[in-house]
């Protein structure tokens, strides 16, 4: 038996529950450029590795997608920018604003 797919809101708030989770998403949100778990890590400041994970699990709940990749210094940079979802969804729009 396949696995369930959970409710999109639930999906939204589970991805925002973490403080990290969503001043990175507030980030993208508002920046005119796509945005690298790099540059992310040193604008909150947070540890890059951590920083990299919630991309993922920010990613993984539709709320960024990928954009861009760029090799750099023989590793490969991804840049994301924020989905529809992320702009216009009510839940998210709600939770970016009480920050």
């Amino acid at each position: 038996m396949g696995r369930v797919k959970e409710p999109v809101a639930q999906r939204l708030l589970d991805a925002l529950k973490q403080q990290d989770r969503r001043r990175i998403l507030k980030l993208a949100v508002e920046s005119d450029t796509p945005l690298s778990p790099s540059l992310a890590s040193k604008k909150l400041p947070a540890p890059l590795s951590s920083t990299a994970r919630n991309f993922k699990v920010l990613a993984t709940a539709g709320l960024i997608a990928l954009s861009s990749e760029v090799a750099k210094r023989g590793a490969i940079e991804h840049f994301y920018v924020p989905t529809e979802d992320a702009l216009n969804h009510p839940i998210v729009q709600a939770v970016l604003m009480c920050m």
